[in-house]
């Protein structure tokens, strides 16, 4: 008889391949609290609110504080002044070796009137806590008991010569060079000083009531350079440079002899 074949073997089922467990996602890092900076610890102004009138001019401090931690000598502080017209003024402060700053502000009879805004900056940090504001406003005269302020022209002058400290005479361009100079260090007080003594015998400036010459004359005051400084990038005006001068004169601040 004829064997039976041998069937063929059954072959074993291949497993399913065991799939790779799913990874557990990464978690974002938390990100750090973004901490503001504060670079400075302190911004004044010495008037909140101004009164001017057509003769006077009020001379006003602006003064602060840079952080101890923040400070690096030589680098000027930021001040952006918003006028009530949103035209914008930015002015670079000097420091002193400790972070002190200080600054005039002249407020007069061409000042706009209304609410300023002051903020300032440092090496690029703005800090937003010490923003500060302050007003000027008109003041109110009886006409009554008005009289003439001293120092002031005769009537038969112009209106112009009257409220100006100065004859309108173009000042010499190697006194603005000395104020540049000055400001940045580059010469004494005294040839600075020599500067303002030439424009006063030349009638340039004048000085109502000069001051007798003392021998205590009072520490040159940070912000006369930054006025000086101010002047000679035509930050500011002649007009405006002269009426510093003629209150620092007149106070016995700069001495001339």
């Amino acid at each position: 008889p004829t064997p039976e074949p041998t069937p063929e073997p059954t072959p074993e089922p291949t497993p399913e391949p065991t799939p790779e467990p799913t990874p557990e996602p990464t978690p974002e890092p938390t990100p750090e609290p973004i901490i503001p900076l504060s670079p400075l610890t302190s911004m004044t102004v010495s008037d909140k609110v101004i009164e001017a009138d057509r003769y006077d001019r009020q001379i006003i401090t602006l003064s602060g504080r840079i952080a101890e931690g923040e400070f690096y000598r030589g680098l000027p502080v930021i001040i952006t002044i918003h006028r009530p017209d949103d035209s914008i003024e930015v002015l670079k402060i000097k420091t002193t070796g400790t972070g002190f700053f200080e600054t005039l502000l002249i407020i007069d009879r061409e000042s706009l009137r209304g609410v300023y805004r002051v903020s300032a900056s440092y090496n690029g940090h703005v800090d937003r806590d010490l923003n500060l504001t302050f007003q000027v406003a008109d003041r109110e005269i009886d006409s009554s008991t008005t009289k003439s302020k001293p120092g002031l022209l005769s009537s038969n002058n112009s209106q112009s010569q009257k409220n100006s400290p100065y004859n309108g005479i173009e000042i010499p361009n190697w006194v603005k060079n000395n104020a540049k100079w000055w400001s940045t260090e580059q010469i004494g007080d005294q040839a600075f000083v020599s500067s303002i003594q030439y424009l006063i015998k030349e009638e340039i400036i004048r000085i109502p009531d000069l001051p007798e010459t003392t021998q205590n004359s009072q520490k040159m005051p940070l912000w006369v350079k930054n006025i000086a400084g101010f002047w000679a990038e035509d930050t500011i005006s002649d007009d405006e440079f002269v009426k510093s001068i003629q209150f620092l004169v007149a106070n016995g601040i700069i001495i001339i002899s």
